[in-house]
Parts: C-alpha cells; sequence; structure tokens
C-alpha cells in the first residue's frame, strides 16, 4: 500500500480528498508547510494544493522537486490555467484542476503516477547500467597498443571498431538480461484490446479516464481546428465519438509514447523535440498513405511509423555522457547523436522484440532505412521507408544530411504512388501538424 501526503491549508478539502482515496492508500494530511518536509521522508506520493503557500506555491514546488525524489500531484485551481503550466515546468509529475468532483479522478490519477514514475526509474538505471559498461569498454579500447592506423589522428571522435564493439556488448547485455528496457505504454496496449473486442464505448472511457493527462489531451486534440465540429466538445465519450476509434487509438498510443522523449541531458535535449516531431509526422504520413492506397494495414502502420526509430531516442539515452577513449571530457551531443544513428535500427529491432510488439513492428525498425536488404518488401516496410523520406523533406526530422527525393524513391515506385497522391499525402498531413498540438 502507497504513502500518499494530503498537502493542503484547507482541513475540510484535505479530509474531502482522503475520503476520495478511501482504504487504497496509507495518508497523512499536511495542512502547513512548516510540517510538510518531515512527512516526505518516507512518502511514495505528495498531492499538492496551490493554496498551501502565501509566499507562492510555485517556489514550495521547486524546493521540494530539486531536494525530493517522489511524484508530486499539483492541485491547480480551475480559474488559472498558465498554474498548471507552471507546475509541470517547475516539478510536478502531473496536475489536477480543481474542478467539481475532481477528487473522483485523484484514484486513477495517483496510480498512473506511481506507475510512470516508478518505470521512468526503472529506464534511468537501465542507462546507468549501459553507461557504466560502454565506458568500461571504451576504457579498454583506449588502452590496446597504438599502431600506425590509430596514431594518425588524435580527434576526439568515436572509431568505427570501437564503435561496433561497445554495440556489440549492449546488444549481449539486453539478450542475456542483464539490463532491464522500459515497458511499452500499457494504456495503448489495453485500449487496443478493449477495440479488438468490441468493447463499449463507457468501457473504453473508463480505461482512458484513469490517465488524466491522456483523457484531458484527446478532448483538447477533438476541439482542434483539424478535428473540431460545429460545437465545442468537452467530454471524453464526446471525443472519442468525434475522432472515431482508430483516430482515438492512434493518438492515445502517440500521446503514451511522449513521456520517453526526455533526458536530465541539456546536451541531448536539443534533439528532443525534433525527434518527436519525426516521429509524430512519420506515423501520420504512414497512415495517410496506407488510407490512399486502400491498404487494410493502415492502423498497424500508424504504429510502426511511430517506433521506426525508437532506438535513435534510447540510444541518446544511454551513451549522453560516456566518457570515451579514456578522457575526462563527455562525448559531444554530435558525437552521440552520430552514435545513436548509426546503430538505431538494430538497437530498436531489439527493444521492440522485448516489449514483445508483433515481428512485423520490430521489422520495420531493423529494415526501413535499408529496404534493398530485407528479406521481403511488405507494404508496410515500403510505406515507413516512404514516409521516413517524405517526413525528412518536408523539414520534420532532426539535422542531417539533404534527403532523398520520396517521389524518387524505390518504394514509392514499388506501391505505384504517383505524384498527385504524394501531393495529397503532404496538403494532409501538413493539415495535421499544423491543426493538432502533439506536445505534450
Amino acid at each position: 500500500m502507497s504513502a500518499v501526503v494530503i498537502a493542503n491549508r484547507s482541513q475540510d478539502e484535505a479530509a474531502n480528498v482522503a475520503r476520495a482515496l478511501g482504504d487504497q492508500h496509507e495518508f497523512t494530511i499536511v495542512t502547513a508547510v512548516s510540517a510538510l518536509v518531515g512527512q516526505l521522508e518516507s512518502t511514495d506520493l505528495l498531492i499538492l494544493d496551490a493554496n498551501m503557500s502565501d509566499s507562492g506555491s510555485m517556489d514550495l514546488l521547486v524546493s521540494i522537486a530539486h531536494t525530493k525524489h517522489l511524484p508530486i500531484l499539483m492541485v491547480v485551481p480551475a480559474n488559472d490555467p498558465k498554474c498548471a503550466v507552471e507546475a509541470v515546468r517547475n516539478g510536478a509529475f502531473n496536475y489536477i484542476v480543481k474542478v467539481a468532483d475532481y477528487v473522483q479522478l485523484l484514484p486513477h490519477a495517483i496510480r498512473d503516477a506511481l506507475s510512470r514514475f516508478y518505470e521512468r526509474d526503472e529506464v534511468q538505471r537501465t542507462i546507468n547500467a549501459l553507461k557504466a559498461r560502454i565506458t568500461e569498454l571504451e576504457s579498454l579500447a583506449a588502452h590496446k597498443p597504438a599502431t600506425a592506423n590509430n596514431m594518425a589522428t588524435s580527434a576526439p571522435v568515436v572509431a568505427p571498431q570501437s564503435k561496433s564493439s561497445a554495440m556489440s556488448e549492449v546488444l549481449a547485455m539486453m539478450r542475456q538480461g542483464e539490463i532491464n528496457l522500459p515497458a511499452y505504454p500499457k494504456v495503448a496496449t489495453e485500449l487496443k484490446r478493449l477495440v479488438e473486442t468490441q468493447a463499449s464505448l463507457p468501457a473504453i472511457a473508463r480505461l482512458l479516464e484513469q490517465d488524466v493527462a491522456i483523457a484531458s489531451k484527446l478532448i483538447g486534440i477533438s476541439n482542434s481546428t483539424y478535428y473540431r465540429g460545429s460545437k465545442e466538445n468537452s467530454t471524453l465519450a464526446g471525443a472519442i465519438g468525434r475522432l472515431g476509434l482508430k483516430e482515438t487509438c492512434n493518438i492515445v498510443e502517440l500521446l503514451a509514447n511522449r513521456g520517453l522523449y526526455s533526458s536530465q541531458n541539456p546536451g541531448l535535449q536539443i534533439f528532443l523535440p525534433s525527434l518527436w516531431t519525426h516521429a509524430v509526422a512519420c506515423a501520420n504520413a504512414a497512415y495517410l498513405t496506407a488510407r490512399q492506397l486502400e491498404i487494410t494495414a493502415a492502423d498497424s502502420v500508424f504504429t510502426m511509423g511511430l517506433l521506426h526509430d525508437i532506438g535513435t531516442l534510447l540510444l541518446l539515452q544511454v551513451v549522453g555522457e560516456i566518457q570515451l577513449r579514456g578522457s575526462l571530457k563527455t562525448m559531444g551531443a554530435l558525437a552521440v547523436m552520430d552514435f545513436a544513428t548509426t546503430y538505431h535500427c538494430k538497437f530498436g529491432f531489439e527493444i521492440l522484440k522485448r516489449w514483445k510488439l508483433p515481428g512485423k513492428i520490430s521489422n520495420i525498425a531493423l529494415w526501413h532505412e535499408n529496404i534493398a536488404e530485407a528479406e521481403s518488401k511488405t507494404h508496410e516496410l515500403l510505406i515507413v521507408n516512404f514516409a521516413d523520406m517524405l517526413v525528412s523533406s518536408m523539414g520534420y526530422a532532426p539535422p542531417g544530411p539533404v534527403p532523398a527525393d520520396p517521389q524518387e524513391s524505390e518504394s514509392a515506385h514499388l506501391l505505384k504512388l504517383e505524384p498527385l497522391a504524394i501531393s495529397a499525402i503532404k496538403i494532409e498531413l501538413r493539415k495535421i501538424m499544423s491543426g493538432c498540438d502533439f506536445s505534450t
């Protein structure tokens, strides 16, 4: 049973929150800032109301977030939307808007926060284990006897052979179970299961209500310029009805994966927004392409487009601060990106296998950049290969070499994509990317 601290200056409000938690958690009520710090030493989660401090709730939040390692749910007033944004920026794990009956959402929000917080910790432990192992390998490589080849240059770059040996060891550790990997988002998997079993709309809504952030974002997207109808929607059921089950599944999967795109390393943060934009654009471009070709795999290619470069993301997190060749200097951001780009296909393949996703999805990660070597050029592989090039040519990609012309690509030729069809896909994709906010 988890220990929860309820921090609220109003004894009555705090008691109302405690009643909503029932016997699911052990809770402690704190109504004074002076008594709060001592209660956080042995707690699993803090529910912090914005009314707690006269001097400014954000100052209190920052102080706690910087000194305590625990998830914080911030309760923010309904008439101050900026408070929610500031709360997340200043260290809150999530927020709850204090609307009528908001306490009914708290049990779901607490379960979600605890689950995702510990998953994030597991990711960090994985990264630390990989850092230590790769540092060891690079140290060994740095102490090999000098040869004419390795004396020819002293530039602080990663030698291809050294990169290859490091990557081989990383994969060997994964296969032997020496490291753990983040789990695939449960809400996306469970939603697909409900849809496949033709569950009712209320059952689907109940599942999504358990993730407050995703539920609120779905409502927001349903009111975006791309999806909005004649009236503004304010309910989750209305959002699902407007978006449709297929679109809802795609958007939920996308939002659930957004949490993976984070890093505490300032040197790596410059890459994350463009990596996320590329993943979102590729998923939508793959879906639009399949729909344009009237291919029934349109739903699965969305997932494939979203995850095709997942290896790049996690390799960035793994090797971002590793010292190479015995030097005290940290590997530069561009060198980290080079390493991740070099091996992201193979690493992504291993990750998706560990997530136990269908083989056709992990194969996309492995072959999407080299369809000539693939055992089978499936429609899905060709679509993701084309979508990857298309969105890169449109600017939805990290900085890099000038992308190939998607219209002249082998995948476009094999898919028999005509210039008019490609133009239609690009127009629709720009509408989606400009009309929907997938940033949070």
